[in-house]
């Protein structure tokens, strides 16, 4: 089906079906025949697209539902409006048959979230890397802090070793000392 058709079909203007498949947030939601990017000059719509944009008409006109994004996530989530304007039927001899329409529809929702998995499994496998790097980096800052402080350690150390056999040195020469004058004592008093 052509957009002139799909808007006659959809009681739309050619440019609003047109603007609905290129808005960037549902665009992943049609085919490339509906995109423009089948490699002809003309855009061509299967019945999925025609689906989807009838799902757009509804919620935007009827539920009043402006906001891309939702509509984006209703579509995620499988949502497909199968009344048509009244004018459909009258518009379009051609009959639309519902259950391929149904079940292309649920393929592209769910390769829409596909992708949308895939997309986020990237992000996080991003966010994964960079915390590891960041953590493994942290890793590296403490363990050189570590080094740093059991070199330090080991230096208090050999330097308090130092101190002390300066200590018991200077202890044995006075305990020296002292016995040899307690000796001396001693002699004196057994003269």
């Amino acid at each position: 089906m052509k957009t002139g058709e799909a808007a006659k079909l959809l009681d739309v203007a050619i440019n609003t079906v047109k603007n609905w498949i290129d808005h960037p947030s549902v665009v992943d939601y049609f085919s490339p025949g509906a995109r423009g990017v089948h490699g002809g000059s003309q855009r061509v719509l299967i019945e999925a697209d025609i689906l989807i944009l009838n799902t757009i008409r509804h919620l935007r006109n009827i539920d009043s539902v402006t906001d891309w994004d939702e509509i984006a996530v209703r579509l995620s989530k499988g949502e497909r409006e199968q009344e048509f304007p009244q004018n459909a039927i009258s518009a379009d001899p051609r009959t639309i048959p519902l259950p391929q329409a149904e079940q292309s529809a649920k393929a592209m929702a769910t390769m829409a979230e596909r992708d949308l998995a895939l997309k986020r499994v990237e992000e996080l496998e991003t966010e994964v890397n960079r915390l590891r790097s960041m953590y493994e980096e942290q890793i590296r800052s403490i363990q050189d802090q570590h080094k740093t402080e059991v070199q330090q350690l080991r230096g208090e150390n050999i330097s308090i070793r130092e101190q002390l056999l300066r200590e018991i040195s200077k202890l044995n020469r006075e305990i020296g000392r002292l016995e040899g004058q307690m000796q001396l004592k001693q002699d004196d008093d057994d003269d």
